[in-house]
């Protein structure tokens, strides 16, 4: 990504051996961009010898290493909120990955819950067996003993194969979210409709006024833009006033995305921002590319996904919207130009392979096919020698014994 590798050419501003070796080709990209990531000025040397030796994979895992050291440091005494997360991609097979990384106190919560889950859905097959069981011998019971027909197949058909089994964890995993999803979720998991209700009080001749000046009900004045982004999902309760400032009727909610098409959108858009280069599946909110406010109906032709920070620059930063020929929506800046999904790459010449390594000589270089190598032995790394040689320099640079950087 771009944001990497300005990160990257930021720390080697700071990291004089590392770019120099990478200059001159002793390093590959990957290894850099490894290494700038826990390299400081008093690590730097060995952080450089080792990344000569080591293969691109190795120094990941030392980096790795080096960077947990680091942030125990740095966390003693602090709050470690940030280092939760919740991470899940999709594998080659098809099947979804879900990792997560929380306080040791959280995940016995989860675990507790995955086992209750376990618990009841185990007990729950036991007595369905149960009453299979008893259901069966009554009817064994009452099927007179000359009689093999019908009844006795359905007394075998009733009979349970065997013991129910023990649900796994993801059974009990899948329980509890489902279980979660169908109760009623608290207001920071509902949609952007069912969090937000506007409620505009218009005086009569509000109504026809074409400017669409917008006072909020707790007296709070709004932009017409931003009245706009705001009315893209959000239910609006219209409340027109008399000139005290009565309630003379409401209306019902109105032009809020139902849900129906709401799970059409997501599944047009894919379920991310629709903004050139955006990736984000979080914070989505339906977007009325012709206002409703101006008559644009709630279809999905007339609707598009946008993050919350794209749907502002659309209504309030000056951006637009609209549609081509072929039904792909084209965005525009502030200037009108079109701003490109994918940038098209600038034309090599074709002489661009005798042109780098002309450029090369010029500058001193001697890069052929075994610059680059690393000085592996085939030897199995002993990583926690590695990263304890890093780390064992504190900030200032003195050397420290090996049990206080361990």
């Amino acid at each position: 990504m771009a944001r990497e590798k300005v990160r990257v050419a930021r720390a080697l501003g700071e990291l004089p051996r590392i770019d120099a070796a990478f200059g001159r080709g002793e390093l590959s990209y990957s290894k850099v961009r490894a290494v700038t990531r826990v390299a400081t000025r008093e690590t730097e040397q060995a952080i450089l010898h080792q990344a000569r030796i080591a293969t691109a994979a190795q120094l990941e895992k030392i980096c790795r290493g080096v960077r947990r050291v680091q942030r125990q440091r740095e966390r003693k005494g602090k709050s470690r909120e940030g280092d939760r997360w919740v991470l899940w991609r999709e594998t080659d097979d098809g099947m979804v990955v879900v990792k997560a990384k929380m306080e040791p106190d959280d995940a016995a919560a989860l675990v507790k819950a995955i086992e209750t889950a376990q618990r009841r859905a185990f007990d729950r097959e036991r007595a369905e067996a149960r009453e299979q069981a008893e259901a069966a011998r009554g009817v064994s019971a009452a099927t007179p003993a000359g009689n093999s027909g019908s009844c006795a197949g359905d007394v075998s058909a009733a009979t349970p194969a065997g013991r129910p089994r023990w649900p796994g964890r993801v059974d009990a995993l899948l329980e509890i979210a489902e279980a979660y999803v169908a109760s009623d979720a608290p207001p920071a998991c509902r949609t952007a409709a069912e969090r937000r209700q506007i409620v505009i009080a218009l005086t009569p001749s509000a109504l026809i006024d074409e400017a669409h000046q917008v006072t909020l009900d707790d007296g709070t004045r709004v932009s017409a833009e931003a009245f706009r982004r705001l009315a893209c999902d959000a239910g609006l309760v219209p409340a027109v006033v008399n000139a005290n400032g009565r309630p003379l009727d409401v209306g019902r909610k109105t032009r809020s995305i139902p849900t129906p098409i709401m799970r059409a959108l997501i599944l047009r858009d894919g379920g991310s921002c629709q903004f050139p280069g955006c990736l984000n599946k979080l914070c989505l909110e339906g977007h009325h590319r012709e206002s409703w406010l101006d008559g644009g109906e709630t279809k999905l032709d007339n609707l598009l996904l946008l993050c919350r920070f794209h749907h502002g620059l659309v209504h309030e930063g000056g951006f637009s919207v609209d549609v081509a020929d072929d039904g792909t929506f084209v965005f525009r800046d502030r200037r009108g130009q079109i701003l490109e999904r994918s940038p098209r790459p600038s034309p090599l010449p074709p002489d661009a392979p005798e042109r780098l390594m002309q450029s090369h000589v010029d500058a001193g270089l001697a890069i052929d096919d075994q610059t680059g190598l690393c000085r592996w032995d085939g030897t199995r790394p002993d990583y926690s020698y590695c990263i304890e040689v890093i780390t064992s320099r504190d900030p200032t640079g003195r050397k420290t014994p090996p049990s206080e950087a361990a």
